[in-house]
């Protein structure tokens, strides 16, 4: 077991941080907590760091229960929004720099630096000081600086947040790479959705200081338990609807057909943009003829946009649509998914 987390809270004064959270993250994982400003996430990062002591609850890293360690007593390290890298120490002293402190053998803080450098591709720059490296090589150095302690758990707070997008992208990759190759529990912390699909093993969604849903980016995106996780992730169209029979929805688009479990007698379901295809003739299924109000160019797909209501879609098709045209839209029956609202 990486990381176990049972029953945690947190209140500040009159504020409620932590509202009794449970979590678990297997050893080897690469598990991202995602959420908007203020939903706790951060001060569940620093519960896990030893840098605040919940009010109550329990906390176990490789099974051996940390709940009141102190920072410096935990077999993890973190990696800062803004680095944190000393200014006036080389890459190399900065890497060693944690090392030292602990009073290791000087073999060993040369054996296991050059390693670290060479792992995440900074031996070049290891005399350079961190005003002279890019922003992609500073992240590394925070990494490796971290790493080179062999922690059972690597914890990122933000650690993309001061990229630009292009190396946003880039180093996304890098970073989840590197976890696969190390096999090491990296728990990372972002309100940055893309980024929370594209590297993790597992999402935990927060709101309102609780967690929300915890799966697999697929699970996440795909099957939203609530309104909240439909539109806090990616686009959504949402509407209401009303169960009839075992699998059709009275909507304002009229019945459609659903794959999914219907928990409700009058509810909300959400799709995609993605998952709305268009035809020239009628569908089989789910099936709706709209007058075309806007489209929007993307490169790799447009949007479009239908009078008297709000839907979207999205098209990797880049036939043009003007306005004014008459469509088919089918709605993917496995891609309808009734949701709770809370």
């Amino acid at each position: 077991m990486g990381l176990e987390i049972t029953d945690v809270s947190k209140h500040y004064n009159e504020v409620v941080a932590l509202d009794h959270v449970n979590l678990t993250v297997d050893k080897g994982e690469f598990f991202t907590i995602l959420g908007p400003s203020g939903c706790g996430k951060t001060t569940l990062l620093k519960i896990i760091a030893g840098l605040e002591l919940c009010d109550s609850g329990r906390l176990s890293i490789s099974n051996a229960d940390v709940t009141n360690l102190r920072a410096n007593k935990r077999n993890v390290n973190t990696v800062f929004q803004n680095y944190a890298l000393f200014p006036h120490l080389s890459v190399y002293e900065n890497i060693a720099f944690g090392l030292r402190s602990r009073k290791f053998d000087r073999e060993v803080i040369i054996t296991r630096v050059q390693a670290a450098l060479e792992m995440l591709q900074l031996t070049q720059t290891s005399s350079r000081y961190p005003s002279q490296l890019s922003g992609g090589q500073q992240q590394r150095v925070a990494l490796a600086r971290a790493l080179v302690n062999e922690p059972a758990i690597l914890l990122l707070d933000e650690p993309m947040s001061a990229l630009d997008a292009r190396l946003r992208a880039q180093v996304q990759i890098e970073l989840r790479n590197l976890q696969r190759r190390l096999e090491k529990t990296f728990i990372m912390v972002t309100h940055d959705q893309d980024e929370a699909l594209t590297v993790s093993d597992r999402i935990a969604v927060m709101n309102h200081a609780s967690i929300v849903q915890i799966g697999t980016p697929n699970e996440i995106y795909e099957r939203p338990c609530n309104k909240f996780v439909a539109n806090f992730i990616g686009d959504a169209n949402m509407f209401e609807a009303s169960r009839t029979g075992t699998a059709g929805l009275e909507t304002e688009y009229g019945t459609l057909e659903t794959c999914l479990p219907v928990p409700w007698e009058r509810g909300t379901v959400v799709i995609r943009p993605e998952n709305i295809r268009l035809h020239t003739q009628q569908p089989s299924v789910n099936g709706l003829k709209l007058t075309v109000r806007d489209t929007v160019y993307r490169g790799d797909h447009q949007e479009i946009w239908f009078k008297d209501n709000n839907l979207k879609v999205k098209t990797a098709n880049h036939e043009p649509y003007e306005e004014g045209v008459e469509v088919w839209l089918e709605f993917l029956k496995d891609a309808l998914v009734p949701v709770n609202e809370e």
